[in-house]
Formats: C-alpha cells, sequence, structure tokens
C-alpha cells in the first residue's frame, strides 16, 4: 500500500465525517469521535512504519550517501547554519533521515559538531569548497 492511497483514504474518511457530523445525534458523535481517534493512531502508525522502513533502508544501505545530502549541504550554507529538525521540516524528511543526513555532513566536514546549547550547526565551508567536494564525488 502506497502513502499517497493511505493518506487518500484517510482524507475521504475525514471529509466523510465533517458531512455526516452535522446530522447526527449525541451517540453518533461519540462513535465519530473514536473513529478519529482510531485515524490518528493509524496516521501515527503510518509515520513509524515510514521510519522503521527508512531505518531498515539505511542498513541496507550502510555506506551510500543520502540523496539529498548535496541539496542538504548547498541549503544549510545559504541559511548559514543546520540542525536536524531544520532538515526535517525544510526537506519534509523523517527524523531518522535528517539525522542521518546531519551525521553525513558532519563526518564530511561540511558542518561542526552539534552544540550541546540547541543551537545550529555551524558552517564549516563555503558553497566554492560544497562544489569541490561534489566534485570529487563525496556526495554520491
Amino acid at each position: 500500500m502506497d502513502k499517497s492511497y493511505v493518506l487518500s483514504v484517510i482524507f475521504f474518511f475525514l471529509i466523510l465525517l465533517i458531512v455526516i457530523s452535522y446530522t447526527i445525534n449525541e451517540s453518533e458523535k461519540k462513535l465519530l469521535n473514536e473513529i478519529e481517534k482510531l485515524r490518528r493512531e493509524v496516521q501515527d502508525d503510518f509515520k513509524s512504519i515510514e521510519n522503521d522502513l527508512y531505518t531498515l533502508q539505511s542498513i541496507i544501505d550502510c555506506g551510500k550517501k543520502d540523496e539529498l545530502l548535496f541539496k542538504v549541504a548547498q541549503w544549510a550554507i545559504s541559511v548559514n547554519g543546520l540542525s536536524t529538525s531544520a532538515v526535517q521540516r525544510h526537506f519534509n524528511v523523517s527524523y531518522i533521515r535528517a539525522k542521518k543526513i546531519v551525521e553525513q555532513l558532519y563526518s564530511l566536514g561540511v558542518i561542526g559538531p552539534t552544540p550541546a546549547n540547541l543551537k545550529p550547526c555551524a558552517i564549516l565551508i563555503d558553497k566554492d569548497e560544497l562544489l569541490n567536494l561534489e566534485r570529487s564525488g563525496k556526495f554520491g
């Protein structure tokens, strides 16, 4: 089952719930609340499964660089900082994947270590040095 199918089904049920909720009594509303609670649980389970699949993929691909690595490095240089949560939000990836990207950029010397004070990692190279790293094959 692919992600878009699951999200489409969830969206369909959400719309259906909204339409029905205007025409039902209190006991039926309680039932709808339970259904909504189950929908949220399914969505959370889906995210968890997605993270688990990415973790397994990471184990299988041990040593391979993430396909977003260069784009994240370019973005980090343009915003002059990098954090795992910023990568997660900006590139719409799981926290596990974002953390792996940050770790790979650290190992390449693109960023400094993660500060203990929750500030973004320092950027250690400029755009020219990044392009030299890419040409040398470090990102692929």
